[in-house]
């Protein structure tokens, strides 16, 4: 769990618009590839991302040695997000409750999956995958006790 703290200090010391640095020991090419066209797609569609997310627990979902491809640890990530999106300065935020209308203002609760490999029999870890976790995943996640 400490090489996956330290992976997420490195995720979270990014700015909200910033992408991953090719060199970046600490993400796999595929996410890296995956994350950084989400940010250009903000950009092309001119959309600005200010804010940010904050870690406030770990859990260990589940550790496989045995895995194919070698081993993968999957870990819930509990935050508080502050993410939003503005167009020319408007706040275009969209409420994933309430289609069509603007997510109300304020931190909320976020909880993420996120899936770690290792390059070298786990000497070291790589951020893989991240995904959101919502509905019943998420109110039996360790994050919602």
């Amino acid at each position: 769990m400490a090489q996956v703290k330290k992976v997420n200090t490195s995720l979270q010391s990014l700015g909200p618009s910033e992408k991953i640095p090719t060199d970046a020991d600490w993400a796999t090419d595929s996410f890296r590839k995956s994350y950084d066209a989400t940010r250009d797609g903000y950009t092309e569609h001119g959309a600005e991302v200010k804010g940010k997310v904050t870690s406030t627990a770990l859990h260990l979902d589940e550790s496989d040695p045995e895995a194919p491809g070698g081993w993968d640890v999957s870990v819930y990530n509990c935050a508080e997000s502050t993410l939003r999106l503005y167009v020319d300065g408007e706040d275009i935020t969209p409420d994933p409750d309430s289609p069509g209308q603007i997510l109300p203002k304020g931190p909320r609760t976020e909880i993420y999956l996120q899936s770690f490999a290792t390059p070298d029999g786990g000497k070291s870890w790589q951020l893989d995958d991240s995904q959101l976790v919502e509905g019943t995943q998420a109110e039996e996640s360790p994050c919602a006790a």
